[in-house]
């Protein structure tokens, strides 16, 4: 696997969502909040558009740049810590690569609960 090449691309994370009070509240701001944005949209084309799920384990702004860097995108098996491994000149050698949250393991006989 080789590191893909470098793109620039804008990508607006959550800039909206599917929550029945998203649009209501927007529509309360001023439209004095949206003229800088506005101008930037002017000159910009749209080319793809995320509709995925926005609670799946990958958020939408992580399923579109993988998609802009070439990974594959399967619901939270994004290849993050593999494609540093190899931006950092290393070799992923076939080996699962993942990062690591620090977080609380309480093991039972029967179960694991897991906390942060």
């Amino acid at each position: 696997m080789t590191p893909p090449p470098v793109s620039h691309h804008e990508v607006l994370p959550f800039a909206a969502c599917t929550a029945d009070d998203w649009l209501p509240a927007v529509k309360t701001l001023p439209a004095s909040a949206f003229r800088n944005f506005s101008q930037l949209l002017q000159g910009m084309k749209l080319i793809h558009t995320d509709s995925g799920n926005a609670l799946s384990l990958s958020p939408p702004h992580e399923r579109v740049l993988a998609r802009a860097l070439g990974l594959p995108q399967g619901d939270g098996l994004i290849p993050w810590a593999a494609l540093q491994q190899l931006q950092a000149g290393g070799q992923t050698g076939g080996q699962a690569w993942a990062y690591l949250t620090p977080c609380h393991w309480a093991m039972g006989r029967e179960h694991a609960t897991l906390s942060d």
